[in-house]
């Protein structure tokens, strides 16, 4: 990467400085300046950073050396100081060894970023994980701050990650020590009376006050900028029904025995009851502890998981339970040697009696879960009566953006292919529903157990043993609802009037949804809501081809209650896709920049998630008796309280925990819907 100086500096960063007011108290020293030389650093594709880049011992022999700023130039205030050239719509890294005088303390690490950081200092995450910003950056925008014990003399090793998300990118910083600087004020030009005109432009408008020196800042997609040169939304979100929507997950665990330095079975259960929201996000967090770090034979049996999922069938109602055991396998974690389609994985092409999503890694593995590589993989499947797939995938402790690296190692159980950004809406799916309530049973072995369909013996391995030392050991979960737009209890994956209060029965009702005319759709929202579909639809009630119930009313080849937008066309646009015929890639195929399950087609905010994901995060502990620990007394594993702990749900010793059993576990439920079409392809996997 070629290092390009854009402006002559001269005394600009200075001028900035004091125009932005920013004052250092006595005693301050600045140790590494804004536009500093010398920086190693290197531009990445999105998400395909090393998650090791902040580690003193990361080799960045083949990075690049240029100055701070790095930028894309624009119009934001602090382009004109760019010295180093950072393409939008990338990743940056940029590493840098300082030395600080002796006996240096309170050390503060000041960015000015475009768009999101990431900050490391001799190895260690002082900014918590990726911290989000939208805008132009301003100077000494964020602070993060280093505990006095990291610092040293020579040979301090600064690491940042930045990540751009579109139209400018900037990053610089200075490092301080001593003292305590003044706050920043923030100073925000007086505003001319006369700004926007109030009408919306494509694809969207800037909204700076004429005759002042403009930020560049652009009104959201669906905003527009009024006369006060505020962005002002064309279509209000509603306002939620206030608690409509609960989201408490029941989780329970033990172990086959507590005594300590045993391969004890684990057996965990998770629950979500009828009246909770369905999960979208599910992260769980285990002490190292229980991990052995002994390899396990590729396909030894590690495990089962027994679930039972509340499904909807072609536009009914919840009502259909379904029971499925899935066998659990070591599978290789390796990411580059040999990689399999989702398609392919179910087969055994070499013929060694493995499926080849055990011998090989799933390839929408690497797009879910871009840059990260497991330190554990499993793998289970099942072709009847449904075809269903499990991939939980371990992670070490901080290696997933935005978690602390205090929380342990994390885990993440996918179904299917379910958040492939590639994968493909499938029209008629019959499940048009993932309902609650959900339940599962997992046991994890302790020792791993022979696999029939092998010629060789993998029983006998360690998979999971308990710690040594006498205690409780705290296991955490993260885990995110699905959204409710209009807070009426339903989500918007099951709501077919997301943005209106229903007014029928649930579909999880003894009858069947949608209304008198039992078409699925909400009467709140029906064009006609006592015949089914409306006078008008490009698909009107014709009961010698289907029941009254049996509805796909525009014609998209998606049921009304699968379709994202049961109203709009939003799939085919044609019979042909109806008549089993072919998708064309052209076709809208359910199309959800969002992800908050309203197609695009049909959402008033198509870039702005409708409503808030309800956050629980059980924190329980499991009892192990054994020695005391070196220092005597109980092992207290306690974790740092950091992360979004917003309405947690939490467990207690009487009725145990789940750890990452419990991601197994609803992952596997969620497998049960065939990842159900249009409605459930979305889920993240990353925030």
């Amino acid at each position: 990467m070629k290092a390009t100086r854009l402006f002559p500096l001269g005394g600009l960063l200075l001028l900035l400085l004091l125009a932005q007011g920013v004052v250092e108290a006595q005693g301050t020293l600045e140790v590494v300046p804004y536009q500093a030389a010398g920086y190693r650093f290197k531009v990445y594709s999105p998400g395909t950073v090393p998650s090791d880049y902040g580690s003193e011992t990361f080799d960045d022999s083949a990075f690049s050396t240029g100055d701070a700023g790095f930028g894309s130039g624009g119009g934001c205030p602090l382009q004109p100081t760019v010295a180093t050239t950072w393409p939008v719509d990338t990743d940056l890294v940029v590493r840098k060894a300082f030395n600080l005088p002796a006996g240096s303390t309170n050390l503060r690490v000041m960015v000015s970023i475009d768009n999101d950081v990431e900050v490391f200092l001799n190895g260690v995450n002082i900014s918590g994980g990726l911290v989000v910003h939208e805008g132009c950056s301003t100077l000494d925008e964020f602070r993060f701050a280093a505990p006095d014990s990291l610092l040293r003399v020579e040979n301090n090793l600064l690491a940042v990650r930045a990540v751009d998300r579109g139209v400018e990118s900037f990053l610089d910083l200075r490092v301080l020590v001593g003292g305590e600087p003044a706050p920043t004020p923030t100073v925000t030009p007086t505003p001319t009376p006369v700004c926007g005109d109030g009408l919306w432009q494509w694809p969207a408008e800037q909204c700076d006050p004429p005759g002042t020196i403009g930020d560049g800042y652009m009104c959201p997609f669906d905003h527009v900028c009024a006369a006060d040169c505020t962005c002002v939304d064309i279509f209000p979100p509603p306002t939620p029904t206030p608690g409509a929507g609960s989201f408490n997950p029941e989780v329970g665990a033990n172990v086959s025995d507590d005594e300590h330095d045993v391969n004890a079975d684990i057996m965990t259960t998770f629950n979500l009851p009828v009246t909770d929201l369905q999960y979208e996000v599910l992260y769980t967090f285990t002490p190292p502890e229980f991990f052995p770090g002994k390899e396990v034979p590729t396909g030894a049996l590690v495990g089962v998981i027994n679930a039972v999922s509340t499904l909807g069938l072609f536009n009914g109602r919840c009502n259909t339970v379904l029971s499925v055991t899935i066998p659990i396998w070591q599978a290789t974690k390796d990411t580059t040697s040999c990689q399999v389609t989702y398609p392919d994985q179910f087969k055994d092409a070499n013929g060694n009696g493995l499926p080849d999503g055990i011998d090989c890694y799933p390839d929408f593995l690497l797009r879910m879960l871009p840059g990260l590589t497991p330190i554990e993989r499993f793998y289970g499947q099942v072709v009847s009566p449904l075809t269903v797939s499990m991939n939980i995938v371990t992670f070490a402790a901080g290696a997933l953006p935005g978690y602390p690296a205090a929380w342990g190692k994390a885990q993440v159980a996918i179904p299917n292919d379910v958040g492939d950004p590639e994968r493909q809406a499938r029209p008629f799916e019959p499940v048009t529903d993932y309902c609650t309530p959900l339940s599962s049973e997992t046991i994890t072995y302790g020792l791993s157990q022979d696999n029939p369909a092998t010629p060789g013996d993998e029983s006998g391995a360690e998979v999971r043993r308990n710690p040594h030392y006498d205690g409780a050991y705290t296991f955490r979960w993260y885990a995110e609802s699905m959204r409710d737009a209009d807070g009426d209890g339903l989500e918007n994956s099951i709501d077919t009037c997301p943005l209106d209060s229903n007014t029928d029965l649930s579909p999880k009702e003894e009858t069947m949804p949608g209304g008198p005319d039992q078409d699925g759709i909400d009467s709140v929202c029906d064009p006609d809501p006592v015949n089914p579909c409306w006078p008008d639809s490009p698909a009107p009630h014709n009961p010698s081809l289907y029941p009254q119930w049996m509805q796909d009313c525009d014609m998209d080849g998606f049921w009304n209650r699968l379709d994202t937008c049961p109203l709009v066309s939003n799939g085919c646009n044609t019979v042909w896709c109806a008549q089993g015929n072919p998708w064309d890639p052209s076709w809208d195929n359910q199309a959800d920049a969002d992800g908050d399950d309203i197609g695009d087609a049909c959402d008033p905010h198509p870039y702005t998630p409708d409503g808030q994901p309800l956050v629980a995060t059980p924190s329980v502990d499991v009892y192990i008796s054994g020695p005391p620990p070196p220092i005597g007394g109980m092992v207290e594993l306690a974790v740092a309280q950091s992360g979004p702990p917003t309405n947690s749900a939490a467990g207690s010793p009487a009725d145990s925990s789940a750890w990452y059993y419990a991601a197994l576990a609803g992952g596997a439920a969620a497998a049960l819907a065939l990842a159900a079409g249009g409605r459930y392809a979305r889920r993240r996997w990353l925030r």
